[in-house]
């Protein structure tokens, strides 16, 4: 459900002739009728009114405000018996588990870092993380002090944002790291699969924030491109409709997907 903060701000504006809201995902107000359906935007529409201009990911990279995204889809066949386990037990078993597909994951990360790139990573789940986090410094040698986990359980996970964003680590990959965030990078890698619109955009949305000039402006005129790779998983009737989805989400934000071998 969407979270009731923005509510309680527009009450307090009772005197106000004119409210403007502004959102980059409106569709996150979910609202179960009387009649037990399942609607959206109605709570923005109760309190601000109809949409009157909308702006999509499109217009704002044409315009010069985002970075251009390229999304390479990594082919991935997965194994599937016919039985599927509940849902939590497969996804442990071909996403947060799966050697091949992690290997596929720490490859990005360690081809991306040697060629002097920062990047963004997203996963579910902490178990996920902390696997990728210990291949890449134990097998594949990324250095501890170039890389940073970020959960909810962490501390200092402020801190480890902002060393990313000034520079003193060049990975960066959490669970926390969807909303509210301006992560400038040149790589952004969905590790966790989903089926969820609205996790799919906020993700990819946040890997397309330019570098600002040192007055705080971004450069319009200026070129600037990013990759953001997923997974094309196939071969399983939950988690290849998943891989559909987002691939047709990024194609009707208007972004060019392509579809890569293995690394």
């Amino acid at each position: 459900m969407q979270s009731n903060s923005w509510k309680k701000i527009s009450r307090r504006c009772k005197n106000a002739s004119i409210r403007h809201g502004f959102s980059g995902t409106p569709e996150t107000s979910l609202v179960q009728t009387e009649d037990g359906r399942e609607t959206q935007d109605e709570y923005l529409e109760a309190y601000l009114g109809p949409k009157l201009f909308v702006e999509t990911t499109k217009d704002l990279i044409d315009d010069g405000w985002l970075a251009e995204a390229e999304v390479r889809m990594i082919d991935n066949d997965l194994y599937f018996d016919g039985q599927p386990l509940n849902y939590n037990d497969e996804y442990e078993r071909i996403v947060v588990e799966d050697e091949e597909r992690n290997t596929q994951i720490c490859k990005v990360i360690k081809n991306s870092y040697e060629n002097g790139e920062k990047v963004v990573g997203f996963v579910d789940r902490i178990a996920h993380g902390e696997n990728i986090k210990n291949r890449l410094v134990n097998e594949f040698g990324i250095p501890c002090d170039d890389l940073s986990f970020v959960h909810g359980s962490c501390y200092n996970r402020d801190e480890m944002i902002e060393e990313f964003s000034e520079g003193s680590s060049r990975i960066l990959f959490g669970t926390v790291l969807s909303e509210g965030l301006n992560l400038a990078c040149d790589v952004g890698i969905n590790m966790s699969g989903g089926q969820s619109n609205i996790e799919t955009r906020q993700n990819i949305g946040r890997i397309l924030r330019k570098d600002k000039k040192e007055d705080g402006d971004i450069d319009k005129d200026e070129d600037q491109k990013v990759k953001f790779y997923d997974f094309l998983d196939k071969g399983h009737p939950w988690f290849g409709k998943h891989a559909k989805n987002r691939m047709d989400i990024y194609r009707s934000e208007g972004f060019n997907v392509n579809t890569v071998e293995e690394l």
